[in-house]
């Protein structure tokens, strides 16, 4: 009997063996179709950006980082045919979502972008936002009441005039750093408005055309939200930890023994209001019910306290109030 049992478990495991096998096997080979179509799109991606032809001899220097987080993505950068004498133009989008959605929107900007300077790249950039505003509702479809998207993107468009040493630029929230010699570090700030989304931009939100004069040896910087995003905020918690990491080791010096009594709880009052781990992570809004997003090197003390966030505002039904609230301001 027991030599029975042995054999009968000794085929159970073979074949579930074989049969997780087979599910693997059928996984990896989904994940290398997958992985070969998103490698195939990032080559078709990289192939709209701008060809060496439209940037030689027109810059002094021009260094891009384009580095998608999903091997492709809504960023883009985009410059006027190289075929148009005199001033040239340089657009940076960054369209909504990232992967997919983002890539085959940025095409979209990119093409609306060679229609509007098709024949002249003298047009203003603040016609021409408009015009890619408008492009971009259209092309999804977003003017018909039965859109199924509100996507869109934010763009900063630049016309350039090296004889005159001059940009003229409209921004839509993108903004231009420019490092000069004689002013140092200056921020020239875009209009507060996104384009192409369902809902157009007011008079008042449309982005205006500014003028930059530059000397030479100046360096002008563009980058999109998802760069300074994700730097600000590692900026921030590396900052944060190191401040108070060297806070805590001097006030443990004999010097400071005799203050560290009083100090010590307004320090550590300040510390846990900074302190990610006190609340585990941030609450995602817009959902139909509660969600806490935690960083990948959450602690076990952040995932505690983000669960006793959850709870707490399931009890106080959070969600039902934010949505009374919004219907009572409707």
């Amino acid at each position: 009997l027991m030599a029975n049992q042995n054999k009968v478990l000794e085929d159970t495991v073979q074949q579930r063996t074989h049969e997780l096998a087979q599910q693997h096997q059928a996984l990896d080979e989904a994940h290398q179709l997958m992985m070969g179509s998103v490698q195939y799109a990032s080559r078709l991606q990289r192939g709209q950006l701008p060809r060496p032809i439209r940037i030689e001899e027109r810059f002094p220097s021009f260094a891009t980082l384009w580095e998608p987080r999903d091997t492709i993505g809504g960023d883009l950068y985009w410059v006027s045919s190289s075929q148009h004498e005199g001033p040239f133009v340089l657009a940076v989008a960054d369209c909504t979502g990232h992967g997919v959605p983002g890539a085959m929107l940025s095409l979209l900007v990119s093409n609306s972008l060679e229609r509007i300077y098709a024949h002249d790249t003298q047009l203003d950039p603040a016609a021409a936002l408009m015009s890619l505003d408008h492009l971009v509702r259209t092309g999804l479809n977003q003017d018909s009441v039965f859109s199924e998207s509100d996507d869109g993107c934010d763009a900063i468009i630049l016309n350039i005039d090296r004889e005159r040493s001059q940009i003229i630029y409209a921004g839509a929230k993108i903004d231009i750093i420019q490092l000069s010699a004689r002013h140092g570090v200056l921020r020239h700030a875009a209009a507060r408005t996104s384009l192409g989304y369902r809902d157009p931009p007011s008079e008042q939100q449309f982005p205006q055309d500014k003028t930059i004069d530059y000397d030479a040896g100046d360096v002008f910087v563009v980058v999109t939200d998802g760069f300074t995003g994700n730097v600000a905020l590692k900026t921030l918690e590396g900052t944060m930890k190191t401040i108070v990491k060297e806070l805590f080791a001097s006030i443990g010096e004999p010097q400071y023994k005799e203050h560290t009594d009083a100090l010590m709880p307004a320090l550590l009052n300040l510390y846990s209001k900074f302190d990610p781990d006190s609340t585990g992570g941030a609450i995602l809004l817009g959902v139909d019910g509660v969600c806490i997003i935690s960083h990948g090197s959450s602690s076990a003390r952040a995932m505690l306290n983000g669960i006793k966030v959850a709870k707490d505002m399931v009890e106080c039904d959070m969600v039902g109030l934010i949505a009374n609230a919004l219907k009572s301001d409707a």
